[in-house]
This record gives structure tokens, sequence and C-alpha cells, in this order.
């Protein structure tokens, strides 16, 4: 047996979900995560499709059940945590999106604002890394191509010691004469 959708059994709440073709508001107050997705599965058809229930939405305070939501809940490795965040984002976004300008001011007042401009720092911040490990890839690409292939190749141990042309002679701790080849680059 699921858990039950209140939190308080003992006020003697009957257990209620969002279906396509029924919106009860009591069905965003559920505590367990399993039958809240369900229900904001379908609440995201309804606002996606229905000018009636994003307007009830934001009158009997669905909206504000949306937004602490999205507030409360933390993306984790978590499938069920990350559906229900997503879904409440999307019915959000549903209602400002297609919702008529009393609607979206609405939206505005209730702090969806404050989530979205969050969602795009970080998708800033996630983009800036991602630029900058490139940019490191990429230096790191014209620094092995700058190096001589004597140097990547370890014939030539010594910093000091750089070849005048292609045909040299390295003197080695025995003394004795070594030909290299130096490829150009």
């Amino acid at each position: 047996m699921r858990e039950s959708n209140f939190h308080f059994p003992s006020a003697n709440k009957a257990c209620v979900s969002i279906t396509l073709s029924l919106y009860d508001r009591r069905a965003l107050d559920c505590t367990a995560d399993l039958p809240l997705v369900n229900s904001l599965s379908h609440l995201n058809y309804l606002t996606s499709s229905s000018a009636r229930i994003r307007e009830i939405l934001t009158t009997d305070g669905g909206l504000e059940r949306l937004v602490r939501i999205l507030r409360t809940t933390r993306v984790t490795e978590d499938t069920l945590h990350n559906w229900k965040w997503t879904l409440a984002f999307q019915c959000v976004v549903n209602v400002g999106v297609r919702g008529t300008q009393d609607i979206r001011q609405r939206v505005v007042q209730v702090g969806a604002v404050p989530i979205l401009v969050e969602i795009l720092y970080a998708y800033l911040l996630n983009a800036e890394t991602l630029r900058l490990e490139q940019r490191v890839r990429e230096a790191m690409n014209v620094q092995m191509e700058r190096l001589p292939v004597s140097k990547i190749m370890g014939f030539v141990t010594d910093p000091d010691i750089v070849p005048s042309d292609e045909h040299s002679e390295i003197i080695d701790p025995s003394n004795t004469v070594v030909s290299s080849h130096i490829l150009a680059s």
C-alpha cells in the first residue's frame, strides 16, 4: 500500500491525485514522491492544454505549491526527485508562457523569476567551465605541437642544449659523440 497524500492522517483527508480529466488542488500537498510525480505528470498536460486549469492554479494556491516544490527539491541522483522538480518546473513554465497577462503577473508575484535566474546562472557557470576546459586542452595541444620531436621522444634531456640544424652532435657523459637527426617541424 502506498503512502498517504497528506502528512496528518488524523485530519481524515482523502488520498487524491490529479488525472487527465480531474484537477484537485489537494493532490499537490502529497508528501510521497511517487503519487506526486504521477499528479505532476497529469498536471503538466493540463497546464499545456487548458486555459481554465492555468487560471485555477493561480487562484487556489497551486502555483505557490509548485514554486515551493521547486525551492525545496534539489536535483540529486534520485530519479523521482529529478522528475518531481522537472515536472513542477514544466508546469510553472506552461502557466507562465501560455497564460494571460494577469496569470503571468501572478507567476512573477509567487517568486518564479528567482528560480529562473538560478537556473540561468548555473547554466552560465557550467558553460564557462566547459569553455575554460576547452581552452586548456587547446593550449596543451598547441604546446605539444611546438615542442621539438627530440624533446617529446626524450633524446635531449638538458633544456640548454638546443640543436642548431637538422644534423647535430651531442656529447654524452661517456665522452662519445652521438649523431642525432632532428626532424623539422
